[in-house]
């Protein structure tokens, strides 16, 4: 579904199937495994995954069909579920499509249920999630991308597309604007 480039010889790769991060080492033309810890909520312990992204402390973040999971640099080859420290819950949402990075140091999440926020608390140095999530409830969010400006570019599925300036506020572009 993704990869993102990690170094000049390796590559992480999300697949849509079990325990579905790998990294690929380009010398030995083979894929080498990451450890995935994730609360058994399902009884699978499975983790597919669709989206990768790396925050702005070279952090990893996976999104997939059981939510978020990240790494820490003191283990980089073991990803473990989001849990907001402020609040102690997990991030809530299932099937995220797309994470982004932002220039501001705060990850967008688009999942089939909207737009999430997490914001990098320089404070306590963590990521909390946004109070103002979920962006564009209900909406299937298919894609993300930032632009030069700071703009935040949302795909959907089904609803056009939006721009969220850099200010704040929004711009739809539907079949009605010529889309």
């Amino acid at each position: 579904w993704s990869f993102l480039p990690l170094g000049k010889n390796t590559c992480l790769l999300a697949f849509e199937a079990n325990k579905g991060i790998g990294k690929w080492d380009f010398k030995s033309d083979r894929l080498l495994g990451n450890t995935i810890v994730v609360p058994d909520l399902s009884g699978t312990g499975e983790f597919q995954t669709l989206s990768l992204c790396r925050d702005f402390q070279g952090g990893l973040w996976a999104g997939g069909l059981q939510g978020v999971l990240h790494n820490s640099a003191a283990s980089p080859d073991t990803f473990r579920t989001f849990v907001d420290a402020s609040t102690g819950n997990v991030f809530h949402q299932s099937l995220v499509r797309s994470i982004l990075s932002s220039r501001d140091s705060s990850l967008w999440i688009g999942t089939e249920n909207g737009l999430y926020h997490l914001i990098y608390n320089k404070n306590k140095a963590r990521f909390e999630e946004d109070l103002s999530s979920p962006y564009a409830k209900g909406i299937v969010i298919s894609g993300l991308y930032q632009d030069r400006f700071g703009n935040l570019w949302v795909a959907t599925k089904g609803n056009g597309i939006a721009c969220r300036y850099k200010k704040g506020h929004w711009r739809w572009l539907t079949m009605e604007n010529g889309l």
